[in-house]
C-alpha cells in the first residue's frame, strides 16, 4: 500500500500544473483546493476506481478547512457511488451537503444533492431520494456540467419507472440523452437510448422500442462495452420475438451469445 502511496502522490505532482490550469478556467473555486482533490475530480468520470484510491489515500483535511474537508466528502462519495461501494451511511455526503448548499456554487450544490438523492435511492428510499434529485436538476441547469445533468436526469427516470410513471420517466430519459449528447460521451449516450428503449417496451410500444435498440447498440460499440452491448442485443431480440420477427429475434440472440462467449460474460440467458 505504501508504493502505491508514492505512486498516486507521484502522479498528483506530476500533473499538478495541468489540472490546476485546467480547472482555474473551468470552476473558479477549485484554484483553492488540494492537488489531490483536484486530479482525483479530473478523473472521476473516467477513472472512477483511480479518483477513488486517491482519495483515500490522501491525508483527509481538516474540518477546519471547510472547503477542502467538504470536497473531499463529496468527492469521496461520488467515487465510492461510481465504483459501486455500498454507503451504509449518509455522514459523509451530509458533510459535503451541509457545505455546498449554502454556497453560491451550482455544480457542487447539484452534485451534493444528485448524491443526496442517489444514495437514498440506493438504500430503496424513493420518496425522500426525488426532492433531492429534483432540486439537482434545477441547480444543475445553472452549469454546464453536462455529465452530471445526464446522471440526474437517468436517476430521476428510474424512479418513475419504480412508481410505473412510464410517461414520466420517457421525459426524463429523454432530458438525459439530451445531456448525453451535449457531453458527447458516447458510455452516457448509449445508456440513454437503452432505457428510452426499455420504457417503450414495458408500455408493450414494441416497434418505437427498435430504433432505440439499434442506436443503444451502435453507441456501446464505438464505447466499447460488451456488458452494454449484449445486454442490448438479449434484449432487442425478445422485442422482435413479440413483434413475430422470429429470424430477427434468432439473429440478434446468436450475436448477443457470440459478444458473450468472446468477453466471458454470462451467455444463460441467450440460449
Amino acid at each position: 500500500m505504501g508504493n502505491m502511496k508514492s505512486t498516486v502522490l507521484y502522479y498528483t505532482a506530476l500533473l499538478l500544473y495541468f489540472y490546476t490550469f485546467l480547472f482555474s478556467c473551468t470552476h473558479k473555486q477549485d484554484q483553492n483546493l488540494l492537488p489531490e482533490l483536484i486530479l482525483a475530480e479530473s478523473m472521476m468520470y473516467q477513472y472512477p476506481d483511480s479518483a477513488q484510491l486517491i482519495l483515500e489515500e490522501m491525508d483527509v483535511p481538516s474540518p477546519c478547512d471547510p472547503l477542502q474537508h467538504a470536497t473531499w466528502s463529496l468527492l469521496l462519495t461520488q467515487a465510492r457511488y461510481k465504483n459501486y461501494v455500498t454507503q451504509d451511511s449518509d455522514s459523509l455526503i451530509n458533510i459535503a451537503y451541509d457545505y455546498f448548499i449554502k454556497q453560491e456554487d451550482p455544480q457542487r450544490k447539484a452534485l451534493s444533492l444528485y448524491l443526496k438523492g442517489a444514495l437514498y435511492a440506493e438504500w430503496g428510499e424513493a420518496d425522500k431520494a426525488l426532492p433531492y434529485l429534483l432540486n439537482a436538476a434545477e441547480e444543475m441547469e445553472k452549469t454546464t456540467d453536462f455529465q452530471l445533468g445526464h446522471l440526474i436526469h437517468l436517476e430521476i427516470g428510474s424512479i418513475y419507472v419504480y412508481r410505473v410513471l412510464y410517461d414520466y420517466a420517457k421525459i426524463s430519459f429523454e432530458k438525459a440523452l439530451e445531456y448525453a449528447k451535449l457531453s458527447e460521451n458516447k458510455v452516457y449516450i448509449a445508456s440513454s437510448l437503452l432505457h428510452i428503449a426499455r420504457v417503450h417496451s414495458l408500455i408493450e410500444s414494441y416497434e418505437a422500442s427498435i430504433p432505440y435498440y439499434e442506436e443503444a447498440i451502435k453507441a456501446a460499440k464505438i464505447s466499447q462495452r460488451p456488458n452494454t452491448i449484449s445486454s442490448a442485443l438479449n434484449e432487442l431480440a425478445a422485442i422482435h420475438r413479440e413483434c413475430g420477427n422470429y429470424e430477427l429475434a434468432l439473429h440478434y440472440v446468436y450475436e448477443a451469445l457470440n459478444i458473450s462467449k468472446k468477453n466471458n460474460l454470462t451467455v444463460e440467458q441467450h440460449y
